[in-house]
């Protein structure tokens, strides 16, 4: 399976590269390179999952652990995917909390958390789908929510959804991946001191993911925490 999702990008870059050599086609020159780079990133992401996917087996991963506010971890992400999501005329939606909702975590890991949840939803709806994310914080929880109308997850799925490797029926709508994202997910929510829960009424009928991890102290009434 990993030689398989390899070979794909790669075998772009090469045919890529081969109409760069040839040097027969100028106009086609800067398209070319966006395709270039679109695999390189894709087969970086496949090999960066494995090693960290390694790593957390290990107890090798990197973690800091300081105050982060997600909101602006939610923003970051969500701006990073739009030409993403745009490429596939999904909508999507943020819900954020008007009060700061921290978590002591690392701010890099929580955006990888966000980023897996959100890409997973535009992967697995139908171009021009929906997709909801809201961050809100309960009592002593921070909660994200992330929630499609796609291709959704039947109840035998669901007992599977975050195991290494899996990938459901859903699998066939997408071209990519090793069916590490989730697992990830569920590990780094867990570094976290967190839990992370998917929904679904079956087949066609969207899919929820729900993760909650301990919030920060909220500043005490009157306390400005403002710089000078």
């Amino acid at each position: 399976m990993i030689a398989h999702e390899l070979r794909s990008p790669l075998a772009v870059m090469s045919n890529v590269l081969k109409v760069c050599r040839a040097s027969i086609m100028p106009r086609a020159m800067p398209a070319a390179g966006d395709v270039l780079n679109r695999q390189v990133n894709r087969a970086l992401r496949l090999v960066n999952d494995l090693m960290d996917l390694s790593r957390l087996s290990e107890e090798g991963l990197s973690f800091d652990r300081s105050p982060v506010e997600l909101g602006p971890v939610v923003r970051n992400v969500a701006q990073d995917l739009e030409p993403e999501l745009r490429a596939r005329r999904h909508s999507l939606v943020l819900e954020l909390s008007a009060e700061a909702v921290s978590v002591q975590g690392d701010a890099i890991r929580l955006e990888q958390i966000v980023e897996n949840l959100l890409e997973n939803s535009c992967k697995y709806s139908a171009d021009g789908g929906q997709i909801e994310l809201s961050l809100s914080r309960e009592e002593s929880q921070a909660v994200l929510c992330v929630r499609d109308n796609g291709a959704g997850i039947c109840a035998e799925e669901l007992r599977h959804i975050f195991e290494p490797y899996y990938r459901g029926a859903g699998s066939a709508r997408s071209s990519s991946g090793l069916g590490l994202g989730l697992t990830l997910t569920q590990r780094l929510v867990r570094l976290h001191g967190g839990t992370i829960e998917a929904e679904s009424d079956g087949a066609g009928c969207g899919s929820v993911f729900t993760v909650r991890l301990p919030a920060a102290p909220a500043p005490a009434p009157g306390c400005d925490s403002s710089r000078d």
